[in-house]
């Protein structure tokens, strides 16, 4: 995959949602963690479109959450410096 073809601001948000899942201790990064860097972009479509369709971005952001506890977690100390896989969706 060449992230290069991607636009600027989807390249921010699969780079955000690689930190999500690192953050998480997580080597996989997932629909759900592309979803949440979605959602946090500032500048963003993913905000207007969710008020567009009137769904409560808190409570998306609060079942992302509670999805991304259910994924597996990696319990090395060594997860902040390995590589995260992506998820082709």
């Amino acid at each position: 995959m060449d992230l290069n073809k991607f636009t600027v601001k989807t390249q921010e948000a699969l780079f955000q949602a690689q930190n999500i899942a690192l953050e998480k201790s997580q080597q996989q990064v997932d629909v759900a963690h592309v979803m949440l860097a979605l959602i946090d972009q500032s500048d963003g479509i993913a905000k207007p479109l969710l008020q567009k369709l009137k769904v409560s971005e808190q409570l998306l952001r609060s079942r992302i959450n509670q999805l991304l506890e259910l994924m597996p977690r990696t319990s090395s100390s060594s997860v902040a410096t390995a590589r995260v896989g992506l998820t082709m969706l």
